[in-house]
């Protein structure tokens, strides 16, 4: 028995994966609640409508009053909402710059550590903005900017990522980014089922304090659970500061050095790909809940319902895909990325062209092998460079895509409400071209794995796990 405790606590010890699932459920529970603060705080507090009528919008009590309310708030909360997207993309963008390098060279938990600081400072606000009712969406803002300072969700998602990247082998570093989408998407789907049923309980209020309490948690989880994934020598004296600019020089050499057999054209093209990738499933959340609330009038029931089907589905799909396709079959990422984004793009077409419940549903389904997308791009990322340049990799790989979103979020926001009398769903045909670009890029690296690399690199071959046999036994001593 103690043995099992002693094995169960070690294996804590490195599971990144539980602080991941306590934030993303805490995410979920906030996501669609905030939607619908923006328009409610807005109708009430900045266009002045009665607040019993503005607690109608988006609910199966709606008119032909309320409706006409909603269509001209709808813009107007829909610009809150993009800034505070933004907020939280351009700190966060430069941040992870110097952050990837840093954690290299100093370890990836204090990158964790200063990261949920500034999660549970932004709930602390966003209680103190949902409590006074004069206060106006705009508000949130504070929440973003604490949220953006301390890092967000961009680093610590490097973080993570690189985090796996030093504990896995190449063999099972697939499967491990596997089982951390799949946990992300756990998180997400038990958020999504509670979300209607806790505001129900307490409102926006209540819902913003329990995210803050998970914030707290994983804080603490990181504090005093975790275990450093890189190690150094204890005779290191040397310490680079974490603007150097041999850090910056680095990461583009990293990029940009020469490898053997085309490899160089893969990496890049592989960072292109997880780019479009972070882009599609970003940049159109502000106006997706929208655009259902317009096309079909959906309210948050029916939103939660969809999006408690699409986030199982996808769950069951990614753990099916990676385990038998990608570890008991062995077929390489590459092929799986392929096949996964050209089944989302026939899904967003579905999507655009849809008038009734059911078509929403089976682009759902078409869409869900789509879970496999991220965890084969990271992975298949992963191995073409050095454990050492991993965090300069992920960093400049997810500072693009940080980027890229800021202009992605005004773009989708600019469209939806342009096409919002003509044709709500306009903005997945965007969503669908960038797919059909991602399988372009996929396909030429497709074309190098077959006809430039003579030694078949995509292999998982089995080597040492980057968590040496010192941490190992550390970790048995301290359960």
């Amino acid at each position: 028995m103690g043995a099992d405790k002693k094995s169960i606590f070690g294996w804590l010890r490195t599971a990144s994966e539980v602080p991941a699932f306590i934030l993303f459920f805490a995410f979920t529970i906030t996501e669609t609640t905030t939607y619908n603060f923006a328009i409610f705080r807005s109708c009430y507090v900045d266009f002045g409508y009665d607040k019993s009528i503005c607690e109608e919008l988006g609910t199966g009590n709606a008119n032909n009053y309320t409706e006409q309310i909603e269509e001209e708030v709808q813009p107007y909360a829909n610009m809150i909402l993009m800034v505070q997207e933004m907020i939280t993309q351009v700190a966060p963008a430069m941040i992870v710059l110097v952050l990837g390098p840093w954690s290299d060279q100093h370890g990836r938990r204090p990158v964790l550590i200063v990261n949920m600081i500034g999660f549970c400072l932004g709930g602390i606000v966003a209680i103190i903005v949902a409590s006074i009712e004069s206060l106006s969406a705009w508000y949130f803002m504070g929440c973003s900017l604490l949220i953006a300072l301390f890092g967000g969700v961009t680093p610590f998602l490097t973080a993570i990522i690189c985090y796996i990247s030093d504990i896995t082998t190449e063999k099972n570093r697939g499967f491990r980014m596997g089982v951390f989408e799949g946990v992300m998407a756990a998180g997400t789907l038990i958020g999504t089922v509670l979300t209607s049923y806790i505001f129900a309980l307490g409102g926006y209020i209540t819902i913003y304090s329990l995210a803050t309490v998970c914030f707290f948690l994983a804080f603490f989880f990181n504090l005093f659970v975790m275990v450093e994934s890189r190690q150094f020598a204890e005779n290191k004296t040397v310490r680079t500061n974490i603007c150097s600019p041999k850090n910056f020089k680095d990461m583009v050499h990293t990029v940009f050095k020469k490898r053997e057999n085309g490899l160089t054209l893969a990496v890049i093209l592989i960072m292109i790909t997880s780019t479009i990738a972070r882009f599609i499933g970003h940049a159109d959340v502000s106006v997706f809940y929208l655009f259902l609330r317009k096309k079909l009038d959906w309210d948050m029931e029916k939103y939660t319902l969809y999006k408690t089907f699409r986030d199982l589905l996808r769950i069951i799909v990614t753990v099916i895909g990676i385990t038998i396709l990608h570890k008991k079959m062995r077929i390489r990422e590459a092929p799986l990325i392929l096949v996964s984004a050209a089944l989302t793009f026939a899904s967003m077409l579905l999507q655009a062209w849809a008038s009734a419940d059911w078509h929403i549903y089976v682009a759902g389904v078409i869409r869900s092998l789509g879970g496999i997308l991220a965890p084969m791009i990271r992975s298949l990322l992963s191995k073409m460079v050095t454990q050492e340049e991993t965090g300069k990799l992920f960093s400049v790989t997810v500072a693009l895509e940080s980027l890229v979103l800021l202009g992605g979020i005004p773009l989708y926001t600019l469209v939806y409400n342009n096409t919002l009398d003509t044709e709500p769903g306009a903005f997945n045909f965007i969503t669908g071209a960038l797919y059909f670009l991602l399988v372009i890029c996929i396909g030429i690296v497709l074309v190098v794995q077959k006809f430039l690399v003579k030694e078949n690199i995509f292999l998982e071959d089995q080597k040492e796990p980057i968590l040496d046999k010192k941490v190992s036994n550390e970790i048995s001593n301290q359960a």
